[in-house]
């Protein structure tokens, strides 16, 4: 027979890790030493992973051939937002080029990194222009700090509907 102590010990019933500890170890029957191992969730998980998830978006006009021209979308008073994605996006038309990057802002309107870019070259109408990112890492961004659609690089160009999305956890 075996000592149940040594149950403990086998890889089969270690005891549980990580999120393994929201799970019941299950062994069924008048020897479980001899069964299956069979794990069976106790806690449904999902429902934490949408909660205080926030998805913001701040909506421009239009902006015409001014370099550095832009939105803002800015972390509130007492808020710290705990970031997932960003993206921004517009519809553009140019006779050269256009390029729309999307900046971390810092208090103040001082622009830091920028996250990510997107650049048209000329077509014959107008066509949507895209920025985003997918936040691999944490990355937090606190009170006062902020995202900014900027255009880079102009020539008799329109950007018109411009869009900050953002998706959060707060």
């Amino acid at each position: 027979m075996t000592n149940p102590r040594e149950l403990n010990k086998s890889k089969v019933n270690s005891p549980p890790r990580g999120l393994q500890y929201f799970l019941g170890n299950v062994n069924q029957g008048l020897n479980p030493h001899e069964l299956n191992h069979e794990v069976q969730p106790i806690a449904d998980l999902v429902p934490f992973w949408g909660v205080d998830k926030t998805v913001s978006s701040v909506v421009g006009g239009n902006i015409v051939k001014t370099i550095g021209q832009g939105i803002e979308m800015l972390v509130p008073e007492g808020e710290v937002w705990y970031m997932v994605a960003a993206s921004a996006q517009c519809f553009a038309s140019a006779t050269f080029a256009l390029a729309i990057s999307l900046r971390i802002v810092a208090p103040g309107g001082g622009l830091l990194t920028t996250i990510a870019t997107g650049i048209a070259f000329p077509a014959p109408s107008v066509w949507e222009l895209h920025a985003g990112t997918l936040f691999t890492q944490p990355f937090i961004l606190p009170t006062g700090y902020g995202f900014k659609l900027q255009v880079d690089m102009s020539d008799n160009a329109a950007a018109s509907d411009v869009e900050i999305n953002a998706t959060y956890y707060r």
